[in-house]
């Protein structure tokens, strides 16, 4: 065989190697993708009838002139787009601030919500059993809406002086985001802190008008809210459970790459016109991604932070983040939001408020507010208030003459001996408390809320 025959046949040689080498890797690359999860374990439960979610939602049909009222609360002006003036009712004008007469008409019209909202708030609040990406949870924007409506019947009472009837729809709100809390998803735990935050707001205005009675039992319910709070780690572990769930929805679908594609693009259209590099190379990797593989990554990221959330706040400040995962569809799926230090703030907040409305109920009895916040226990409060920023420590209290400062030591877990901090992030910066884990201050009772 002379040298100029075997050049060739060496070259066919390989390239059929070659080929045999892609079709095989090919054939693996396609092997591997079909491959589905497997070890799964995603708890159920039964949901209760009746329950607080579809008494909620019930409560929230009857609404009428949400709008209206959403405006009065938030002092703007009615009606201040055309898709508002659709939704109000004939007789309230325009392009101006709601009067006195005119909330309490508002008001008058949602008795009969408000009265279906107080039977929902007896029944147990399940767990969303809902477990898909398609999933849309319409209610979570109502629950704010009621939330707000309550916010505004508790400053119109607050007006008319019945300053007990405006703490009773203070906490009602509160009650509510205490609830959707436990709704099973990240965007539920979101919604409840947010709730929340509106029911707080005005609270420390109407603390000094107070009965002694009235103080007693507002602190003893808002205790009783703060404590059936989900923790930071079973929050992250409610909403592991929804995405392992959805994931698997997802795959069990055919076609599922195209319509994750579909779900997690910006605006909900199709995509395949998207000639981007980026969007093509997400396309190319999702298109060879296992199930499999996905559902462990994702799985084992969220195990490492809900461990990480089991910490103490000091703890978790040192302990080693788990590295964001670099498959694109995880990196999607992971939570971008900081709940943990949200859930720190809200129920530090929730506990100086309750701590507040106890030392109110001391005061009135005992004509002076007492030496250690021991001392409200048992007729104030059920147990000491620990501050969640600080390891098995309760919230920082001490007497000054006739007034008193009460505070948590906050994200940077530092005792700045009350100094309260201030969010330079917002603009002219204010005493609101912010995201940042090293935000400097303490919280501040009747400071920073």
């Amino acid at each position: 065989m002379t040298k100029k025959s075997v050049v060739p046949t060496l070259f066919r040689r390989w390239s059929f190697i070659l080929a045999m080498l892609i079709l095989v890797f090919a054939g693996y690359l396609k092997w591997n993708s079909s491959l589905m999860p497997d070890h799964v374990n995603i708890p159920t439960q039964v949901t209760p009838r009746p329950n607080a979610r579809e008494a909620y939602t019930a409560a929230e049909a009857m609404l009428v002139d949400a709008v209206a009222a959403d405006c009065a609360n938030s002092n703007t002006l009615v009606a201040a787009s055309s898709e508002a003036n659709e939704k109000l009712s004939s007789w309230i004008p325009t392009k101006r601030l709601l009067t006195l007469a005119e909330k309490d008409r508002v008001l008058a019209e949602n008795a009969g919500a408000f009265a279906k909202l107080h039977q929902a708030m007896k029944y147990p609040y399940p767990m969303s059993q809902d477990r898909s990406f398609a999933a849309l949870f319409p209610y979570f924007s109502k629950d704010r809406q009621m939330a707000r409506i309550l916010s505004l019947q508790g400053q119109v009472r607050a007006q008319h002086g019945d300053w007990d009837g405006a703490i009773e729809s203070y906490l009602d709100a509160m009650k509510i985001g205490g609830d959707v809390a436990h709704d099973g998803t990240l965007i539920g735990s979101l919604v409840g802190f947010a709730c929340q935050a509106i029911g707080r707001r005005h609270c420390q205005s109407v603390i000094a008008h107070l009965s002694t009675d009235i103080a007693r039992q507002a602190a003893h319910r808002l205790e009783a809210i703060d404590d059936s709070l989900p923790s930071p780690d079973r929050m992250l572990q409610m909403e592991e459970w929804f995405t392992q769930g959805s994931l698997l929805d997802l795959f069990r679908r055919k076609n599922w790459r195209r319509q994750f594609m579909y779900l997690m693009s910006s605006d909900n259209q199709d995509s395949s016109s998207n000639l981007s590099p980026g969007f093509l190379l997400a396309k190319f990797w999702l298109d060879i991604e296992s199930p499999r593989e996905v559902y462990r990554i994702y799985s084992g990221y969220m195990d490492e932070e809900v461990s990480i959330a089991r910490l103490s706040w000091p703890a978790q400040k040192t302990a080693r983040q788990p590295k964001l995962p670099t498959d694109p569809m995880c990196r999607v799926l992971v939570p971008a939001y900081a709940v943990v230090l949200k859930d720190r703030n809200a129920v530090a907040l929730d506990r100086l408020l309750a701590t507040d409305l106890a030392l109110q109920a001391y005061k009135g009895e005992h004509g002076a507010y007492p030496p250690a916040l021991s001392d409200l226990v048992p007729n104030e409060l059920s147990h000491v208030p620990q501050d969640p920023f600080f390891d098995h420590q309760p919230l920082k209290y001490r007497r000054t003459g006739d007034k008193y400062l009460l505070y948590s030591i906050g994200q940077d877990a530092k005792d700045d001996g009350g100094m309260p901090i201030v969010n330079t992030d917002l603009k002219p910066p204010t005493y609101a408390v912010g995201r940042g884990q090293d935000q400097k201050g303490d919280i501040v009772a009747g400071i920073n809320y």
